[in-house]
């Protein structure tokens, strides 16, 4: 098994990937490893993201570092050790079209020789495409959508064009990420499963991290404004989830306390990175009337276009609209406005999730917390900026609160602290036109 895994999963070096040209709750459940001793929940409907101060009970087997060796003795590996020739050459072409992109004459031919090779015969840049593409479903009609999308644009050959190739490669990496470290959060307790199947899964995701997202979560992070650092959040959560892959319990389960909380910590401070650079993108676009601007923040939207469905649906045209049309005329302030109806939605759930939910004392509990807390960092700034009195430093030692009286399963101080968190969530709701403070999806209008 080991042997055919590393010919897929094989380790990347960080390789430093420019964000622009001309600027200084998640996936439906998917098996990507084709393992039935895995399972992936949806991870908004009980899953958190892990920023937050509780990991769980600590019992023997657990390392100084926070990594577990599950009973066995034997440590974990280090975090990116797993071997993966795919993910180091197709994000080095992935950098040829970024470098071309960035140099504001990208060559379409050189950028369809990075996709398709001098031959025609495929790189690994459109392997990657394909396979994940096929492993996540990403299939309409027989045909692979980003794949087919990605030739349409090498087609196209106009600069626009270029950029589609850049951010839909992005988007499918975006994907990867969520689907990869889902399928670790998911999995049930088998013998029968080696560790490394969970270690190269959880690896897989973090060589693209590195080499692909992080680079943009410096870029959203060096905009300012952040309490707690988007890289070092991503970061933290692809460690805390990595020392939990052989559980305190054996090494053929997962700590239920640290994996799903840390998968949520990285897919949602995701999210935060690309919510920062699609609105600061749409600003740069507006005020240049550059339509390159303009195309790769619509394209990096698509990372964060499933987070309005069911909560802000009529949005996603909105902002589409908007950055679709004339550069000049695209209202940042419209597009921060539909993203954070979003949000705020999405905070509201997980404000009093353990207590409606009965899950305080549980590991659900927990990691519907810590994916709250997470969330609620894209949307603080809004919060800053709209709320009388509001402080975001205390806002986020209130989730502490929370997460921590629900690891304690202690009912009084759960309910003690969501009540200092739901009225400024409901608060901003009312500022941003949401009738009724709700987490809930989307509902039909009247009549």
């Amino acid at each position: 098994m080991l042997r055919a895994l590393r010919t897929l999963l094989l380790p990347a070096s960080p390789l430093a990937l420019a964000l622009v040209s001309g600027c200084g709750d998640d996936l439906p459940p998917q098996d990507v490893s084709g393992s039935s001793s895995t399972s992936s929940p949806d991870p908004d409907t009980g899953s958190g993201d892990g920023t937050g101060t509780g990991t769980g009970p600590i019992t023997e087997g657990t390392g100084d570092d926070g990594s577990s060796d599950g009973g066995t003795g034997v440590p974990a590996p280090e975090l990116g050790a797993t071997p993966n020739v795919l993910c180091e050459a197709a994000v080095a072409e992935l950098q040829i079209v970024i470098d071309h992109n960035a140099s504001g004459a990208p060559d379409p031919m050189a950028i369809a020789e990075a996709y398709l090779g001098p031959e025609g015969e495929g790189t690994a840049l459109q392997q990657m495409v394909q396979t994940y593409g096929g492993l996540l479903g990403r299939v309409e009609d027989g045909v692979l959508i980003d794949d087919a999308a990605i030739l349409d644009a090498l087609a196209a050959g106009t600069p626009e064009a270029m950029i589609d190739v850049e951010t839909r490669v992005v988007l499918v990496i975006s994907q990867l990420v969520r689907a990869r470290t889902a399928e670790v959060a998911g999995s049930q307790p088998d013998v029968d499963r080696d560790p490394a199947l969970l270690y190269a899964l959880w690896d897989d995701a973090y060589c693209y991290f590195d080499a692909v997202v992080r680079p943009h979560a410096q870029a959203a992070d060096a905009l300012g404004g952040e309490l707690e650092p988007i890289e070092a959040d991503m970061q933290h959560g692809f460690e805390w989830g990595h020392g939990g892959i052989m559980g305190p319990e054996a090494s053929f389960a997962i700590d239920e306390w640290s994996v799903p909380a840390a998968k949520q910590v990285v897919e949602k401070s995701m999210f935060r990175a690309y919510d920062r650079l699609v609105v600061e993108l749409a600003a740069q676009a507006q005020a240049t009337g550059d339509p390159l601007l303009a195309r790769r923040a619509l394209g990096l939207f698509q990372v964060l276009e499933d987070r309005l469905l069911g909560r802000n649906t009529p949005g996603v045209d909105l902002i589409e609209a908007d950055l679709g049309g004339d550069p000049s005329l695209i209202d940042p302030a419209i597009i921060r406005h539909e993203l954070d109806i979003a949000w705020a939605k999405r905070v509201r759930r997980y404000c009093s999730h353990a207590i409606d939910d009965d899950t305080t004392g549980t590991p659900s509990g927990h990691t519907g917390g810590n994916e709250g807390r997470t969330y609620a960092k894209v949307i603080i700034p809004t919060m800053e900026a709209m709320l009388d009195g509001f402080d975001g430093a205390t806002h986020l030692q209130h989730w502490d609160a929370w997460i921590e009286a629900i690891e304690a399963d202690d009912a009084v101080a759960a309910q003690a602290a969501s009540d200092l968190l739901v009225p400024p969530v409901c608060e901003l709701q009312g500022l941003l036109g949401i009738a009724e403070c709700t987490g809930s999806e989307d509902q039909p209008p009247p009549g």
